[in-house]
């Protein structure tokens, strides 16, 4: 996944204060989820399917729901409804991302795709209060 990424450079009388770069809320999100959630999920999994998935125990779970507040924005094209939407792009991500974790574990063990592990519900909302949300997965 490509996500947005920030930079401070700031000046004063042509001294360098400060020049770096600054991880966005998504990008702080997506390394959370990879180093944390996905491994929770496959072993879970795999505990589920005494670390031998098969494609007739599917689904592998009701729902895995991912609820994440973010604090980047939405551009408007000015082109009828349409915009650029970090969060949009971040729940197509997360849901494309979860089938491909099944179909490569399900390859990783020669049963091939498990392309029916349950029903994966990303929710991406803007922060309720405040301008930046710290991001966070429930």
């Amino acid at each position: 996944m490509r996500v947005p990424t920030g930079w401070l450079h700031a000046e004063l009388n042509g001294n360098r204060l400060v020049h770096r770069r600054i991880k966005m809320d998504m990008e702080r999100f997506w390394e959370k989820f990879q180093e944390s959630t996905v491994p929770k999920v496959v072993d879970y999994t795999m505990d589920i399917q005494d670390g031998d998935p098969q494609l007739e125990n599917a689904p592998f779970f009701d729902a895995l729901r991912m609820n994440v507040e973010l604090g980047e924005p939405n551009y408007r094209l000015c082109i009828q409804q349409h915009t650029i939407s970090a969060t949009e792009a971040l729940h197509e991500d997360l849901y494309f991302y979860g089938l491909i974790l099944f179909t490569l574990l399900g390859n990783q063990y020669n049963v091939g795709p498990l392309s029916y592990p349950g029903r994966i519900l990303p929710q991406i909302a803007p922060p309720v209060t405040g301008n930046r949300a710290t991001p966070r997965s429930r």
